[in-house]
């Protein structure tokens, strides 16, 4: 049954999307202008611990405003994980292109790491929503 949900409920997609892009822009934001200690100066130069805490603000401040579960104390769990899983998605893709010895991983959005880019953080979130659901905390 969860499966199912999880097939033709388009919300729960577009969930993952806006707070998982929020987190991306919280970080980004925050990182930028406060800067501060770098979180892993090796594997992504430019990502601080001050952008890496904004995202999960961020994230649980709109998961509290627009709650996906019933339960808010749920809500901000789901949010300060998706910024989490997103992040860590995020580190893990550029360990992998670190070692592959490439900086981009394409050129189709110069500056910003290429396409793929956009879609890393993703990566592991698509696999913690999907056990949200399977498990029952989403329905």
């Amino acid at each position: 049954m969860s499966v199912y949900i999880f097939q033709t409920n388009n919300n729960i997609l577009l969930y993952l999307i806006i707070i998982n892009s929020i987190s991306d822009i919280s970080a980004y934001l925050v990182g930028s202008l406060i800067k501060g200690p770098k979180l892993t100066p090796r594997i992504s130069p430019n990502k601080t611990y001050s952008g890496s805490i904004a995202a999960i603000i961020g994230s649980v401040i709109f998961s509290m405003l627009f709650p996906l579960s019933g339960h808010l104390f749920y809500s901000m769990c789901i949010g300060s994980f998706i910024s989490i899983f997103g992040q860590l998605g995020d580190l893990l893709v550029s360990i992998y292109k670190r070692k592959q010895g490439f900086k981009d991983s394409g050129k189709i959005i110069p500056g910003h790491g290429g396409l793929l880019d956009r879609f890393d953080s993703l990566m592991l979130n698509m696999i913690f929503i999907f056990l949200l659901i399977n498990l029952n905390f989403i329905s």
